[in-house]
């Protein structure tokens, strides 16, 4: 778990870095920071369309993270457009719909044939039932997974949430995330991201106390993965869903000092089921059942904890999400950890092309002109945490040249330095060299 420090500042970054570590067959990705450039480009591809009956979309703005514009989408909702390879995101964005964006982990193939699914911003009552009948079906925390292990409702002794999270990827890569980022595809995955804002947030702070509380694959070397077993995840990402995520970061629910198992679920039959009364056991005292204004008449999986329509039933009547998240989870509080205003400033030092992992230098001693000072890692890459303010950092090690950049940090982003030194070519070897040619040019005269 990393310092409070650093848990600050991960808050607001969205983080993209090639580093590996092998662990048995399982392959560890630490998903950081979008790298400062790469002079490789290649061809991303693919098609809009709208949520609510596939037409479409035409004249989508495409953004690359880091690089502005760098397409549309035509008459038929086609694009190609060339970007540098290693961006961590495409955005996409029409007025009058919520913006979107996908993801890029490591070395990712999804360069093509990408298939972006937008939401209208103010859809009426058709599209709005079109888009409920594809979230309805939807089965949070799926009860199956649930009955199949021995206390499903468990209790725990967790206090903080975790800045990061081992996820387990469908190809059985675990990828490392800081927790915001890792909320921001579960989101959108539970709950339609045109909804009101407060059931957003409630649904963001119950998936990040039940994230926090279950983690379920530490035999996989993981702590959650991306199914309805731990909680349902995509790489596509919301405005909406992320301003969520964001405006209640390191929020949890909390019983007694520890956070709760926040069970949720679609929808029930107009009563939420105490958590005994479905898997036997010990009652446990926030997962009473409740009366609910879902608007169902059947229940959708287990029915405990949290309905997620009856909260939006609830936030579309003036309900606050803290209201919301209080009511379903009995004799529970909202705990909201003071966030400082701290900066990151990281990169990688290098030499040649920092594009090639080979040219990555590790235990190179990297120094802030305050004294602070951290030692690069296997590949390259060093990180500070540290309060706004223009810093130099210089980075040093035997065989190379030293070297140095200045920056300026802000709070709540991450600014990227990479250093690239020198190799020192040694003196003997110059003067062996000009000898020569001075020999081999009296020879001519």
């Amino acid at each position: 778990m990393k310092s409070k420090m650093a848990i600050r500042t991960f808050i607001f970054s969205t983080l993209l870095t090639s580093c590996f570590i092998m662990h048995g067959q399982i392959k560890e990705i630490y998903f950081y920071t979008v790298p400062e450039y790469s002079s490789e480009t290649v061809f991303y591809s693919g098609i809009v369309t709208k949520i609510t009956d596939n037409s479409p979309v035409d004249s989508v703005e495409i953004y690359a993270e880091g690089f502005g514009i760098v397409g549309y989408t035509n008459n038929e909702g086609l694009f190609k457009l060339k970007a540098p390879a290693n961006i961590s995101k495409l955005f996409f964005k029409k007025n009058h719909y919520i913006g979107m964006s996908i993801v890029f982990i490591g070395d990712n193939e999804r360069k093509n044939n990408l298939s972006i699914k937008i939401f209208p911003e103010k859809p009426n009552e058709k599209e709005q039932e079109l888009i409920q009948k594809k979230y309805s079906l939807c089965i949070s925390i799926d009860s199956s997974d649930l009955l199949k292990e021995d206390t499903p409702f468990k209790t725990t002794d967790v206090t903080e949430v975790p800045a990061t999270i081992r996820v387990l990827m469908a190809d059985n890569t675990v990828v490392v995330m800081n927790m915001d980022e890792y909320l921001k595809g579960v989101v959108p995955s539970e709950v339609p991201p045109g909804w009101d804002m407060d059931a957003l947030k409630s649904q963001a702070v119950a998936a990040r106390s039940y994230a926090s509380a279950n983690f379920k694959h530490n035999s996989e070397g993981a702590d959650v993965c991306t199914t309805t077993h731990c909680q349902a995840w995509n790489s596509t990402h919301y405005d909406k869903t992320d301003q969520a995520v964001i405006e209640t970061s390191r929020m949890s629910v909390k019983y007694e000092g520890t956070i709760i198992n926040a069970l949720f679920f679609s929808h029930c039959d107009g009563n939420t089921r105490n958590n005994e009364d479905v898997w036997g056991g010990t009652p446990v005292p926030y997962l009473r059942s409740k009366s609910c204004p879902c608007g169902y008449t059947f229940h959708n999986a287990h029915g405990v904890g949290m309905c997620q329509y009856g909260s939006s039933s609830m936030a579309n009547t003036g309900s606050t999400w803290e209201s919301i998240l209080t009511y379903y989870y009995t004799g529970t509080y909202i705990d909201k950890p003071i966030t400082d205003t701290f900066g990151t400033l990281t990169g990688v030092i290098y030499y040649g092309s920092d594009n090639n992992l080979d040219s990555r230098i590790a235990g190179a001693t990297v120094k802030l002109n305050t004294g602070q000072q951290v030692t690069s890692g296997e590949y390259g890459l060093y990180m500070f945490d540290i309060a706004p303010g223009t810093y130099t950092v210089t980075a040093s090690k035997e065989g190379f040249e030293s070297a140095s950049v200045t920056r300026e940090v802000k709070s709540g982003n991450t600014i990227w330095g990479s250093i690239q030194l020198s190799p020192i070519v040694e003196l003997t070897e110059v003067t062996t060299q000009k000898n020569i040619f001075i020999q081999i040019r009296q020879k001519k005269l």
